[in-house]
């Protein structure tokens, strides 16, 4: 098969659109209406005539030197072929009077190379195991309507903020799990994340208050689980937590035409099936355990494959209004912010707009924390805390009355060594003492500490054990530190002397002579 049959294009049509769009500021009209940048096969050509139809865009009547002088300024003239190309195309069209014709011709040939592809991509996937002829079929002739109804004018989608609608967020559980969007439960092995997302889903299936005493909107559920059977272990959960199994469903895998196992389903390829599943049950909670077995060929430790994975699958979301939740496994890095512990990429947390941990309560290790430690569509809701009580042979979530204000670092953080221990003692001391009388500008209270031999990490575990405050002085001023009125109260007592001079309250002298 030649060239020429696997890409139609006339070129002395588009030459001829260009060669009169820069002699006839009408032409030029005709031409942005009837015509997309995508239209033209040739790059030069497209360059061109996208610096053409901006100009259009905004009143302005193109001509040789103005196209000229906006492809110097992007630094393409040369790429396009230089001013020569630009007066080639002028004096290869006499007039401009064929515009539409010419138009008609790019047009066509455009049309007819987006039927091709079209045409090879199904027939390509029509070979492919697996795939379902009917969604094949479908899926090309959506591509052909929008080959037959062209969108309309290239350029940036823009939306005037004025003719947008102000909506309250949805939630599936008030103030925690939002509807429509990406959530994510992480947590180290063995701590109950799938038990949650469990007791979640008999919620759902029985529509049952929430452990706060939230609402719960009806819809079904459905389960994507690689790590527990579904009739040894999920399906007695269910039962333990109460749940309506009718109205909860496992998507096992993507059904492959002669073969008796279903292939594994990926994120990535699958998101279809997953959206017939979601509106088959009239699902509202989406469950991925653990999101990484889902993956498929993406890299779960790059940015750009997660996000390539993880925004199809939040758009997902949005367009059903179910609430997705992904249950992710914990580095073993104690010693990071919980924000930054979770197993691969940044991007899972960046994606999703609530994130809570389950941790071991170090205090209690039957009972377990659920602990927020992102939301971006409100204020952080107090933690919660349950234990996991045997039913049978299997176990189901109680959910203590009570909520917990236990911070997600401080619950997940590793040991702390008995010299750290008592680093971090001097420097609740060295805090105390710094700021009893008056706030101190944060930078201040750094300095001071490293001259004190203070380690920031430390400094910064006595500040979250004191309950020290930071506050910002005005919008342009820094930072400062101060202790609760309380605790300065407390800090001022001990500190002063029966004659009523305060002694301890001095800096110490190795600190007057840091230079500020």
């Amino acid at each position: 098969m030649s060239a020429h049959t696997l890409a139609p294009h006339d070129d002395a049509a588009e030459v001829s659109v260009l060669g009169a769009v820069l002699q006839d500021p009408e032409a030029a009209r005709t031409a942005a209406e009837m015509l997309h940048v995508s239209d033209f096969f040739r790059d030069d050509h497209r360059e061109t005539f996208g610096v053409i139809k901006g100009l259009v865009a905004r009143g302005i009547s193109p001509d040789l030197v103005i196209v000229a002088d906006r492809l110097t300024q992007r630094g393409r003239l040369q790429a396009v072929g230089g001013g020569s190309f630009l007066v080639s195309l002028v004096e290869a069209v006499p007039t401009a009077a064929n515009i539409r014709r010419h138009a008609a011709l790019v047009k066509r040939d455009a049309n007819r190379r987006r039927l091709h592809d079209a045409c090879v991509r199904s027939a390509e996937r029509a070979f492919r195991n697996g795939e379902d002829l009917a969604e094949v079929a479908a899926d090309l002739r959506r591509e052909l309507d929008r080959i037959e109804t062209p969108a309309e004018g290239d350029g940036p989608d823009l939306v005037s903020l004025a003719d947008v609608t102000p909506e309250a967020v949805c939630w599936l559980w008030p103030r925690r799990i939002p509807c429509g969007k990406l959530s994510l439960i992480i947590g180290d092995p063995g701590h109950g994340k799938s038990c949650v997302t469990l007791d979640m889903a008999a919620r759902v299936s029985r529509v049952l208050l929430w452990p706060d005493g939230g609402a719960v909107p009806p819809g079904g559920v459905v389960l994507l689980s690689a790590e527990d059977d579904l009739a040894d272990t999920i399906r007695p959960r269910l039962d333990a937590m109460g749940a309506d199994p009718s109205r909860v469903v496992a998507l096992r895998g993507v059904k492959v035409p002669g073969e008796a196992v279903p292939a594994p389903f990926r994120l990535a390829e699958d998101l279809a099936h997953l959206e017939t599943a979601i509106k088959s049950t009239s699902a509202v909670l989406v469950v991925v355990d653990p999101v990484s077995a889902y993956l498929g060929k993406a890299d779960s430790y790059k940015d750009a494959e997660v996000r390539a994975v993880l925004a199809p699958l939040a758009a997902l979301g949005e367009r059903t209004g179910a609430a997705v939740v992904a249950v992710m496994h914990l580095t073993k890095d104690a010693q990071r912010k919980v924000l930054y512990r979770a197993q691969g990429s940044l991007a899972f947390v960046a994606a999703s707009r609530a994130v809570f941990a389950v941790a071991e309560d170090q205090e209690n290790p039957e009972r377990r924390l659920f602990l927020p430690v992102k939301n971006n569509l409100g204020p952080k809701p107090p933690g919660l805390a349950f234990r996991l009580a045997a039913a049978g042979s299997a176990v189901r979530v109680e959910w203590d009355t009570d909520p917990v204000a236990v911070d997600a670092d401080a619950a997940l953080a590793g040991p702390e060594p008995p010299e750290e221990r008592g680093e971090r003692e001097e420097a609740k001391e060295f805090l105390t003492e710094l700021l009893a009388a008056r706030p101190v500008p944060s930078e201040d209270v750094k300095r001071q500490a490293r001259a004190a031999g203070i380690a920031e990490r430390t400094l910064f575990r006595a500040k979250r054990d004191l309950g020290v405050k930071a506050d910002k002085e005005g919008f342009r001023g820094g930072w400062v530190w101060s202790l609760s009125p309380k605790a300065a109260k407390d800090a001022t007592t001990a500190c002063t002397g029966n004659a009523g001079n305060v002694g301890n309250l001095r800096e110490a002298p190795g600190l007057v002579e840091v230079q500020l």
